[in-house]
């Protein structure tokens, strides 16, 4: 985990020139912190969130930040989903994705999808061509790791009880903003095109970091508007 307060973004000499403060003295005087869950996979990130939403009462928003294996698109893009099925639980989770209306940055490496279908998979390695196609023919385009076990934490969370198995979870009207974004790092229909195939490059690095920066102006911009 990574703690810092969102105060010290106001703060910061090296914030990126992209992101916009609009009210720098009243972003210094913001008591809210950033919780960085980083890097967590499948059960850890479920566990983790549900420590950090069990024993703190004021959350303001959850974003998740995530690579994909995508079936609609390629290496560079953006997706932005509205629905997840997870694997874990069966569950279909739909969801008020913040940033399906809201992404201020354009991305130069590919294209930004937004209103996907994504799928929260129990490994990757236990994935095979049937059931990518399967996936595929469900509209389930994005296929990754967290996205599940993190809203059956936020399930528990709003509506104090035990994940359900095998149903619909609506979680439009979450307590608080939710965010979901992934960006590519497989093309299972195109075997060699993946970003461990080739060396470090922006099709890599620009997505996942626009990512970050849309995250951190949702912040901002909640804070500013409290």
């Amino acid at each position: 985990l990574q703690i810092f307060p969102v105060a010290s973004l106001s703060k910061s000499k090296f914030l990126d020139s992209r992101l916009k403060i609009t009210n720098a003295p009243k972003l210094q005087r913001a008591t809210a912190l950033i919780i960085n869950i980083d890097y967590p996979l499948g059960f850890a990130a479920y566990h983790v969130l549900s420590e950090v939403l069990e024993n703190i009462n004021d959350i303001r928003g959850v974003y998740i930040l995530g690579k994909a294996a995508v079936l609609n698109s390629e290496i560079g893009d953006i997706q932005i989903p509205r629905l997840t099925f997870d694997e874990h639980t069966q569950n279909s989770y739909i969801y008020k994705n913040c940033f399906n209306s809201f992404f201020p940055f354009p991305n130069n490496q590919g294209s930004i999808l937004t209103n996907q279908k994504s799928v929260s998979v129990l490994g990757t390695f236990l994935e095979n061509q049937a059931l990518i196609d399967k996936y595929s023919e469900n509209n389930l385009t994005v296929i990754e790791m967290e996205t599940g076990p993190y809203l059956n934490a936020i399930t528990e969370s709003c509506y104090d009880l035990q994940t359900p198995r095998g149903t619909i979870v609506d979680l439009n009207s979450a307590p608080f903003d939710l965010g979901v974004i992934n960006y590519s790092s497989d093309t299972p229909y195109s075997q060699a095109k993946n970003l461990g195939a080739g060396s470090l490059n922006l099709s890599g690095l620009e997505p996942v970091y626009l990512g970050s920066l849309a995250i951190l102006q949702r912040i901002i911009n909640l804070e500013e508007s409290k």
